[in-house]
């Protein structure tokens, strides 16, 4: 009989340390290290490292790096079920994450997105919305202001086409030109 990770219902309150997250039979030594810097932050602010807190407060990356193929057992056994209108393979869910983290990161770094393929990312968005629930992922599209924005965004031609590629601004270059 082979292992299978135990989720006990959510208790938002439990010390993290009691929640699957610090599950070394579950997690790689990386990740668990992430998790432990995770707690150790929330700890230096005062507060108590709930499980709700850590899990809030780990990194889109961490969530992302569970569908690696390290994590293929944990996927069979238990992630796949958070995906209940996929195909039930993880490349799936992990190729498009694997597109929105990078976009992602860049947006919460407010680097420039001049050139970054904003309606692609914005349909894998709306796609991992409709593998975890279809009518999430029908509001999201309905509320979501991208399509108009790039409808109206004139089309990058000459030198700003160039100086998105090199995710430069103009107001960057003329920045640097008169120093």
């Amino acid at each position: 009989m082979r292992w299978m990770p135990q989720f006990s219902p959510v208790n938002h309150h439990e010390a993290a340390t009691e929640a699957w997250i610090c599950d070394p039979a579950i997690l790689t030594p990386k990740s668990l290290e992430r998790v432990m810097e995770t707690i150790a932050s929330v700890e230096q602010k005062g507060k108590v490292a709930t499980r709700a807190r850590v899990v809030a407060n780990l990194s889109f990356g961490f969530w992302r790096a569970l569908l690696d193929k390290h994590y293929k057992q944990l996927w069979i056994d238990s992630l796949r079920h958070a995906f209940p209108n996929g195909t039930g393979d993880r490349k799936e869910v992990a190729t498009l994450l694997a597109k929105l983290n990078p976009f992602r990161n860049r947006l919460a770094h407010h680097e420039p997105i001049i050139d970054a393929k904003i309606a692609t990312r914005h349909d894998d968005l709306v796609k991992l919305a409709a593998l975890i629930d279809r009518d999430a992922s029908r509001w999201i599209e309905s509320r979501s202001s991208v399509p108009a924005i790039l409808a109206w965004r004139p089309p990058l031609k000459g030198h700003r086409r160039v100086l998105g590629v090199l995710g430069l601004t103009p107001r960057t270059v003329r920045f640097h030109l008169h120093r």
